[in-house]
């Protein structure tokens, strides 16, 4: 495991032979510079100067002795040709800068018009957002009234099974009231049947036949010698034969006297007594009666048992009702929950579109950082112009939420669940196809390619003409490239998400030493590219040394937090200025 030690506790090297850096150059590729190179580039200079020196200095003294006004000459013009050349070289700068400044003021403009494009792609999104939020609460509307329909299926249903409850009463009423007849038409068959009560059929053919054979005794008499007797009245008839056979059958049938008059009334007699009782026709006396009290008796049952299956058909019908309002409000349950993927798919474009407009506002920081500042939900901010704008940030208090649903499938047992669940339905249409993805945030920019195959050696051009003797330059001190002050900065709060850059902000003093600078990293949460990109890796806090190659003793320190994952916002204070929120608490001027 490597030791870690403070630049401080290095021993220190004298010497610059195999030592090396770490630099930037022209293209803002990084190299590595040898310091011993330096150091001989440095003596050369120096030897060179000081022979310069020495031929200059007898030259000098020559063209002194020579021509003094000729000198003052040359010197008057070689401060005017001075003169020129920082006029020229002036008037370049300015030329870069303002070139500098088209190419951010048109860059500005870009991501100007890139953050208006994501803008609206963000306000297509929130559109979007809104449509489906509006279908979700349409079919939440849908599921209730279809809800309120099954409740009112519900309760017909219960109202039918009430009726039903009261037919089926009724029929056993009506049963009961059958069976009790049937139990009286029984008694009754009894005592129609009965020997003993004086109704009774067998009752009365007993005494009936008693009768008759009272009156056969009474007519033919109970012996032969009884002297009323139809056979005693034939023996003396016949013994006497006094009478004759006309006094017996008498002279006619209708014969008050004779045996076929009385034989006659006897058994007309007996036949209206019979027909009476058992009825001349089915329809008359016990017969009558007898087929009366079956054809009620069924007639009450057939109505009982057609009351109780009407009953039974009305209950089925409102348990298909609400069967079928139950599977109504289930499917408006699932356009509900669909309605809801819409629309948190439309917050994810909204957020992906709310990306895209923080990335072109961090482009268009270019432009100038303002400063601002949070004190709770008041937030401060100075444009520009040193014109401070305070909005307060909390928003109005959300309006009552709706009324929750009024049955969960936890509030019935298992066998009210089985008695709602109706047949399987038919398999649903193919949904349309989904709305096409907004686009990704663009990636980072790729690995730069090797460098390409170095082109063929031109012609060597004409020889130039031999230039003027320039005059002689001071002489070089080493201690101009040693920078003599650092100043260093970088974001702390990046979310663990940013896909924005965010630079170590690392400058020299003075300007025109080499700006070459290294980085080091004291933990896991974050990397440093050796540009000074910063890449977060995981939440927590890590150390960023800043070292200047040529002055380690001027490094600094800085710690940099990587927070948990968030979003940037973008605020509009009012119609002109627009304001990116970074998640890490910046703020920006767009």
């Amino acid at each position: 495991m490597a030791i870690k030690k403070k630049i401080s506790e290095l021993p220190a090297c004298t010497n610059f032979n195999g030592l090396w850096t770490i630099g930037v150059d022209g293209s803002r590729k990084s190299v590595k510079v040898s310091l011993g190179y330096i150091k001989e580039v440095v003596d050369g200079m120096i030897e060179a100067t000081d022979d310069a020196n020495e031929a200059a200095s007898a030259a000098n003294t020559a063209a002194q002795r020579a021509d003094t006004s000729r000198q003052q000459i040359e010197a008057n013009e070689a401060t005017r040709q001075q003169n020129e050349t920082t006029r020229q070289s002036n008037e370049q700068t300015r030329g870069q800068n303002e070139t500098t400044r088209q190419q951010n003021e048109s860059a500005r403009g870009t991501a100007e018009t890139q953050r208006a494009q994501n803008e609206s792609g963000r306000t297509s999104a929130e559109n979007a957002r809104v449509q489906a939020e509006n279908e979700r609460v349409t079919s939440e509307n849908t599921r209730k009234s279809n809800e309120t329909t099954r409740g009112q299926n519900e309760s017909t249903r219960q109202q039918n099974e009430t009726t039903r409850g009261n037919n089926e009463q009724t029929r056993i009423s009506q049963e009961n009231a059958r069976v009790q007849a049937e139990t009286t038409r029984q008694t009754d068959w009894t005592n129609f049947f009965s020997d003993t009560l004086a109704t009774g059929v067998r009752k009365l053919w007993s005494d009936f036949w008693s009768s008759i054979n009272s009156s056969w005794n009474g007519f033919f008499g109970t012996s032969a010698d009884d002297a009323n007797g139809v056979r005693k009245i034939w023996s003396t008839f016949y013994n006497a034969a006094t009478s004759g056979w006309n006094g017996f059958f008498g002279t006619s049938a209708d014969d008050a006297n004779g045996v076929r008059k009385i034989w006659t009334t006897w058994y007309v007699s007996v036949q209206s007594s019979w027909a009476t009782f058992f009825g001349a026709t089915s329809s008359d006396g016990v017969q009558g009666e007898w087929a009366t009290l079956k054809s009620d008796a069924q007639s009450a049952t057939s109505s009982a048992n057609s009351a109780a299956s009407l009953a039974n058909t009305k209950a089925g019908l409102a348990n298909d009702k609400a069967a079928l309002a139950a599977a109504a409000a289930e499917l408006a349950a699932e356009k509900a929950a669909l309605a809801d993927e819409k629309a948190a798919l439309a917050n994810e474009k909204a957020a992906l579109a709310a990306e895209k407009a923080a990335l072109a506002d961090q482009k268009a920081t270019e432009a100038g950082y303002v400063n601002a500042s949070l004190s709770g939900t008041t937030l401060t901010v100075t444009n520009r112009n040193n014109q401070s704008t305070s909005t307060d940030l909390k928003g109005d208090k959300g309006d009552k939420g709706d009324q929750g649903d009024p049955f969960e499938y936890s509030d019935f047992t298992p066998e009210q669940l089985a008695a709602l669940k109706g047949e399987k339905g038919d398999k649903g249409d193919k949904g349309d196809k989904g709305d096409t993805g907004a686009q990704g945030i663009q990636g980072e920019q790729g690995i730069q390619g090797e460098q390409g195959i170095q082109g063929e050696k031109g012609d060597k051009g004409d020889k130039g003409d031999k230039g003027d003797k320039g005059d002689k330059g001071d002489t070089g001190d080493p201690s101009d490239l040693v920078p003599e002050s650092l100043t260093a900065s970088a974001p702390t709060g990046i979310p663990v998400n940013a896909t924005l850059d965010r630079l170590v902000i690392a400058s020299l003093s003075p300007s025109s030493v080499p700006q070459n600078i290294i980085y080091q990293v004291e933990g896991d949460s974050l990397t440093v590219s050796p540009s000074g990109k910063i890449t977060p890796k995981a939440v927590g806090i890590s150390k960023i040394h800043v070292i200047p190659t040529l002055a380690t003793e001027l490094y600094e320190t800085l710690n940099v937090e990587i927070v948990a994952a968030r979003r940037d916002k973008v605020l509009m204070i009012n119609d002109n200025d627009i304001f990116l929120l970074m998640g890490s608490g910046d703020v920006f001027f767009i």
